[in-house]
C-alpha cells in the first residue's frame, strides 16, 4: 500500500467558515478511544463548558508539547491523548482556539486532505514555555475550581 502524499500548510491558509469549521473533527483510522467511562460517570458532566472557562493561551504549550515528538496527530487524537475527549467535546473550546492561534502563527501546520492532521512546523521559532507550565497531560484537572478564567 503507497503513502498517500500530503501537503501541508500554515497560517490563515484554510477556509474556516461555514461547515468547513467542522472538518478537522474528522477522525482517522486508528485513533485512540477514549478510556471506559468509570462507574457512575465522570466528575465533570460538562468538560466542554469547564475547558471553555480556560485561556487558549493555557493549551499552546501543552499542544506543542504534545507535537513535540513530529507525529502527525488528528484534533480526536490530540483530544484523547490529552484529555481522554474526542474531538466533538473540544470542539470550540480554548483548545480549539489555542490550536488554530498556533497554526495562524505558523507554528504548527495542517494537511488539506481528510482526515486532517496536525504536527508541529520543523524550524519554526517556538515561544518560551510560561514559567509555570502545565502539568502532564494525565494529570491535568478538569475540574471548574482549579482551571484559571480569563
Amino acid at each position: 500500500m503507497s503513502e498517500r502524499h500530503l501537503t501541508w500548510v500554515t497560517g490563515n491558509y484554510a477556509d474556516r467558515s461555514g461547515a468547513a469549521k467542522y472538518l478537522h473533527l474528522v477522525r482517522a483510522p486508528g485513533d485512540p478511544e477514549r478510556r471506559p467511562r468509570p462507574k457512575g460517570g465522570v466528575a465533570d458532566r460538562a468538560p466542554h463548558r469547564t475547558l471553555g472557562r480556560t485561556s487558549s493561551a493555557r493549551w499552546e504549550p501543552v499542544l506543542l508539547e504534545a507535537l513535540a515528538d513530529g507525529t502527525p496527530r488528528t484534533f480526536n487524537r490530540l483530544g484523547v491523548e490529552l484529555f481522554d475527549l474526542t474531538a466533538d467535546v473540544i470542539a470550540g473550546t480554548s483548545v480549539d482556539r489555542a490550536l488554530w492561534g498556533l497554526v495562524t502563527r505558523g507554528l504548527v501546520e495542517h494537511t488539506m486532505e481528510l482526515p486532517i492532521l496536525f504536527r508541529r512546523r520543523a524550524g519554526a521559532e517556538l515561544p518560551p514555555l510560561p514559567v509555570e507550565a502545565p502539568q502532564p497531560a494525565r494529570q491535568l484537572s478538569l475540574f471548574p475550581s482549579d482551571l484559571p478564567t480569563e
